[in-house]
């Protein structure tokens, strides 16, 4: 790719993506199965400048330890933050992994993901911000206490990623951040606006909050023209047909893209894989349950463009049996 691009792979339910640009390559959360290390191996990748983990949930860090110990592939930085609540084999070979990365390639940890490190993570044409969650939080890290004395959970502590080129902000990534990101946001009036969100918990359920409630304060926030639910086809059954049809009222034609075919909006699998898919790999694409499959979103114009494109993703659509949740009346 010649142009500065983020791609958002299909990895099934989990996060993973990956940002491309002539400064070098960044991934973004890591999610499940191989998609992560076969896509960098399809771009010819070999070194990753930095790896992003915004929280230690394993849809999010699970092929970490894989990336981080890969023969061919090496990782410059790898930037998270500490949770001791996280007791899982994950994350502990995660933490592992670092070490022997450290040691073996002198790939550097940074255990920081809050918003001082806004600015340090830019590459080539492409502004880098964390916009969640604030530094003083990460000095209690879940399992300790915010300034409410509420308990902090991997979840609130779950890091916000916003791509900005000089057209202004592009894609917010909102990993699996809770209604105390959008009060913070609030309080310290940051704007969190973009063209393009990948939707947090997968268009799920956000830890305690109303999800209903709470996709109208996240719209409302960041005001895309397009949201992005990574998600399995049947893991978890998401997304919530009552988060698409909120987000659908309340902002008339946003373009909603999964990366595979929710059950909730067709009850059968396409007999082949649609026309319309990019041809990079996807989760869902050995099953033909990809619906966008993995997405590439070109951040060289003034706004981003996404692939698959509106006019051949729709049609996909519109050739399934059922009521799509991106199509069907409110």
């Amino acid at each position: 790719m010649n142009r500065p691009s983020l791609v958002v792979l299909d990895v099934g339910h989990g996060n993973a993506a990956v940002l491309l640009d002539k400064g070098g390559a960044i991934v973004i959360d890591t999610g499940r199965g191989g998609v992560l290390l076969d896509f960098l191996r399809e771009m010819n990748i070999k070194y990753v400048d930095c790896l992003m983990i915004s929280h230690a949930d394993v849809d999010h860090v699970k092929n970490a330890p894989d990336l981080l110990l890969d023969e061919e592939i090496k990782v410059g930085t790898v930037c998270y933050n500490s949770d001791a609540s996280k007791q899982t084999r994950v994350w502990k070979l995660f933490r592992k992994a670092i070490k022997t990365a450290r040691r073996k390639d002198g790939t550097v940890g940074d255990p920081q993901l809050t918003i001082t490190q806004t600015g340090r993570l830019d590459r080539g044409d492409v502004h880098v911000e964390v916009l969640y969650p604030m530094p003083e939080m990460a000095a209690s890290a879940p399992g300790g206490k915010d300034d409410d004395d509420e308990t902090l959970t991997s979840n609130s502590m779950s890091a916000v990623i916003r791509l900005t080129t000089k057209a202004g902000p592009m894609v917010l990534m909102a990993g699996d951040v809770e209604s105390g990101c959008l009060e913070a946001w609030k309080e310290e009036k940051i704007d969190p606006g973009a063209k393009l969100l990948v939707f947090p918990h997968h268009g799920g359920n956000p830890g305690k909050d109303d999800p209903v409630t709470f996709a109208v304060e996240m719209m409302k926030a960041v005001r895309p023209e397009t949201v992005i639910f990574s998600i399995h086809r049947t893991q978890y059954e998401l997304p919530i047909p009552q988060v698409v049809d909120v987000i659908r009222r309340n902002s008339p034609g946003v373009r909603i893209v999964c990366t595979q075919l929710s059950a909730h909006c067709s009850a059968r699998v396409p007999a082949t894989a649609g026309a319309h898919l990019t041809p990079h790999v996807a989760s869902g694409k050995p099953t033909n349950t990809c619906c966008a499959g993995t997405v590439v979103i070109d951040l060289s114009g003034n706004i981003p463009q996404v692939m698959p494109l509106t006019s051949d993703h729709e049609d996909f659509i519109d050739s399934l049996a059922g009521a799509p949740l991106c199509r069907r009346a409110l």
